[in-house]
């Protein structure tokens, strides 16, 4: 009778271990990887939903103030020229929206670890969002908001693009 594991046996139960060991430790590294996705895709939506919000915003001053609804958004307008980008921060008040630099696209937004807050604050880091809004006039009391966010992760760009109906108060 022989007593203990042959090399060749030795040999078989390490690669079945190291199997069975592989198989979870890639599952992991793919649900860590699509955790940061989902968590980046999250806080796109939110940021772009907050610039659809901010937007609202500003109509609703100008309706109360009696003003053309779209006064401060018209830099904004892509009607003519579909290459404009704009860039507000949310932060500031009171609201402003600004074309960012011609041909180019808008800088990143910047993330105060101290507030929370996003925006183009130069005193904060960038963050890995850029924020591009593009207001299209449909009819005389219909615009289009298209919000698009963009970043960059590790498998690649990524981007989320919020579409929005505005109507003109009455």
């Amino acid at each position: 009778m022989k007593k203990g594991f042959t090399l060749v046996e030795t040999l078989v139960a390490v690669s079945i271990l190291t199997l069975a060991i592989a198989g979870p430790l890639a599952v992991s590294s793919l649900a860590i990887s699509e955790s940061q996705y989902a968590r980046n895709q999250i806080t796109a939506s939110y940021l772009a939903e907050d610039a659809v919000e901010s937007i609202r915003n500003i109509r609703d001053a100008n309706f109360i103030i009696g003003n053309d609804w779209l006064l401060d958004l018209a830099v904004c307008d892509a009607t003519a020229n579909p290459a404009v980008h704009c860039m507000l921060s949310s932060k500031d008040l009171p609201l402003a929206v600004s074309s960012c630099l011609s041909g180019s696209p808008c800088p990143n937004l910047k993330y105060s670890k101290i507030t929370g807050f996003y925006s183009y604050d130069t005193g904060d880091p960038d963050s890995i969002f850029t924020r591009d809004i593009k207001i299209k006039k449909i009819d005389d009391t219909n615009v289009l908001i298209t919000v698009i966010m963009s970043w960059t992760e590790k498998a690649g760009p990524k981007t989320y693009v919020l579409k929005s109906y505005l109507n003109k108060l009455q």
